[in-house]
């Protein structure tokens, strides 16, 4: 399969879809990893369907990269629980402040009254 800039093939529309949905998650700063998946995409557009293990390499490559920038299930995840537990230490510190509370007090708020 051939395509050109103008016209990706569906790995590499995959891709700018996933990091689009990402919105402004993607800065400027991630423009590397950005410039490398779209052109790992293009690459794995091109090679023909019965070369299983080049596509297999690529696709590797591409995942990982993805990941670092957030737009795979798991490494969402990853982020919504770095999330919530920051969010549960501003919680745990802001009723410190208001209630005078305990060091043992916030740690139980963070970890979930455990």
């Amino acid at each position: 399969m051939t395509h050109t800039d103008t016209n990706p093939g569906p790995i590499e529309q995959a891709v700018i879809a996933s990091m689009a949905a990402r919105g402004d998650r993607i800065t400027d700063a991630d423009g590397a990893c950005v410039m490398l998946a779209h052109r790992l995409a293009q690459q794995i557009d091109c090679i023909p369907v019965d070369q299983d293990i080049k596509i297999s390499g690529l696709c590797s490559h591409l995942l990982k990269i993805l990941e670092s920038v957030g737009c795979t299930p798991a490494s969402r995840a990853m982020i919504d629980r770095r999330v919530q537990k920051t969010e549960k230490i501003a919680e745990a510190t802001a009723a410190k402040t208001q209630t005078g509370g305990s060091v043992l007090a916030q740690m139980k708020l963070v970890s979930g009254g455990n």
